[in-house]
């Protein structure tokens, strides 16, 4: 697809297992989109791609591989019975603003993924999300945050909300680094019973030049930092 992507709003565009769907050139992709386990593409070089579609995923978990620094957004539903796979190239990632419905697990091999551009809208119902090779998780809401899912794996976890953290019966466990923080507000995080929060480093707070606190409020839970427990502009550390 190249300029101006798809245009039309009705039929489905499917894409099997071993198929690729590429977009170039800041395609914006308005019709429904079916994965089978195909790959979405973008290639380098094409600025960033908006899928308005609702994406469905299906039979086995869809690759989402954005290249070059630019990333790729989805702004509608992504629903099904499948999860699926970021392998971005070039320092890109995949961006989600809606709240998707699908049941699979996500995998962040390479890149980022994003939940959320800043409003009350951006999650996953999937139960895992992996990152490995060192891949990040950006959670970036203004409402109140309660996490829904089981995150793992070798990469970072950045959560930016105004609002707070809440983790209940679930888990982080982390080789990186977990940064709750705001720009322009306190960090809070909430742990509660069942909860478990590993991670190599944990940071509650700005990291920016604002003096914001970081709190945490531990009612349950385990939580642990293997190298490093920073709290509000993280010039105090334990």
């Amino acid at each position: 697809l190249y300029d101006t992507g798809l245009v039309y709003r009705t039929g489905v565009t499917r894409v099997e297992p071993g198929g690729t769907l590429a977009v170039f050139k800041w395609g914006d992709v308005l019709a429904p989109l079916t994965l089978r386990g195909g790959r979405l593409a973008v290639r380098d070089g094409s600025g960033a791609v908006t899928v308005q579609g609702v994406i469905s995923l299906s039979n086995a978990p869809a690759i989402f591989a954005p290249d070059g620094s630019d990333p790729l957004y989805l702004t509608n539903v992504v629903r099904g019975t499948a999860g699926f796979v970021v392998a971005a190239s070039g320092g890109g990632g995949v961006e989600l603003g809606a709240n998707n419905t699908f049941v699979g697990d996500v995998v962040v091999s390479n890149g980022y993924l994003t939940l959320g551009r800043g409003g009350s809208a951006g999650s996953v119902n999937a139960t895992n999300i992996t990152l490995v090779n060192g891949s990040d998780l950006y959670l970036w809401r203004s409402d109140a945050l309660t996490l829904t899912n089981q995150i793992s794996g070798n990469g970072d976890v950045l959560v930016r909300t105004p609002a707070g953290l809440t983790i209940a019966h679930r888990s982080i466990r982390i080789g990186q680094t977990l940064e709750v923080a705001h720009e322009a507000g306190d960090a809070v995080m909430i742990v509660q019973p069942g909860a478990v929060v590993e991670a190599n480093a944990i940071f509650l707070g700005n990291r920016g030049t604002d003096d914001c606190d970081g709190t945490i409020i531990q009612h349950g839970g385990t939580v642990r930092a293997t190298n490093q427990f920073r709290l509000a502009h993280w010039d105090n550390e334990v």
